[in-house]
């Protein structure tokens, strides 16, 4: 089963998986939209897998060790760090790290999200240790 099947699926073991991408957010008022709906030549590159993490903090220290705005290489492509972000089986989305450009002031900044709660509470109910 390849691991966009397994991405919230509610089954454990639970693995972690890390997807870094070229992409980057624009925000306008409250919204948040993707880059490309801005600027129509921007060329999303996708997200590249890192290998899954049988745990969360070992997904975000992989996360930590990467730099927004970094050239990195993988599986044989280069990127330029836009987004990196932690989906599980029991969640989806736990962890997001993008570069947020504002249009108006033609600033950006870092914007980061981490809410590991739920399956936190989903593992714990099945008996199961979070780390």
């Amino acid at each position: 089963m390849n691991y966009k099947q397994q991405i919230g699926d509610g089954n454990l073991p639970n693995k972690y998986w890390v997807r870094v991408s070229n992409d980057y957010s624009y925000k306008t008022g409250n919204e948040i939209n993707w880059i490309g709906d801005l600027i129509p030549t921007f060329k999303s590159k996708g997200f590249t897998i890192a290998k899954p993490f049988k745990t969360y903090q070992g997904a975000k220290a992989y996360c930590d060790s990467l730099v927004l705005g970094a050239k990195i290489s993988h599986n044989g492509k280069m990127y330029i760090v836009g987004r990196i972000n932690i989906e599980d089986r029991l969640t989806g989305e736990l962890y997001e790290y993008t570069t947020l450009f504002n249009p108006e002031t033609g600033q950006s900044e870092d914007l980061e999200y981490e809410d590991y709660n739920f399956t936190q509470r989903a593992m714990e109910n099945r008996g199961v240790k979070f780390v």
